[in-house]
């Protein structure tokens, strides 16, 4: 286990990245066209809509969404959108800020989601998986065999 695993909570990652994202505007690497702000919308919205009935559904399952205690999950939760991604809340994490790069026209700060969606992978969802497979075994094994971790 590495000193950094299931250490910074996700939202607090999510807003460090908003604020990347923000302070990102580097003349000369603008990104604009006329679909640039409603393809932003609907792909800020599609990512709020994940993370809302991703809490949804772990609320109706009566498990934790304490990201930093994967350890204390009392129900595997692998229907609806988690039928689809394994993470769909760092999905639309992800989504929101693409979304907002794209609306904002920062082309710089388009980095900032693929550096968010690799530290998300390596410091949170790796450790969360191993958590859970340690937790529920070959039930989640069998649904990590049959759902991707991101899409």
């Amino acid at each position: 286990m590495h000193r950094l695993d299931l250490k910074i909570p996700p939202p607090l990652l999510f807003l460090a990245g908003v604020v990347l994202v923000w302070l990102l505007d580097v003349p000369g690497l603008a990104i604009a066209t006329d679909y640039s702000q409603p393809i932003a919308l609907l792909l800020g919205t599609v990512g709020i809509g994940l993370d809302i009935v991703a809490i949804r559904q772990f609320r109706a399952a009566t498990t934790t969404i304490n990201p930093l205690r994967p350890d204390k999950a009392s129900v595997l939760v692998d229907g609806g959108v988690f039928g689809v991604s394994r993470n769909p809340m760092y999905l639309g994490q992800a989504l929101v800020l693409f979304a907002l790069a794209l609306f904002m026209g920062h082309g710089a700060a388009l980095l900032v989601v693929p550096a968010h969606v690799w530290w998300l992978t390596r410091f949170q969802i790796m450790p969360e998986e191993r958590a859970l497979l340690a937790r529920f075994g070959p039930p989640y094994a069998a649904y990590m065999a049959r759902v991707s971790r991101w899409i």
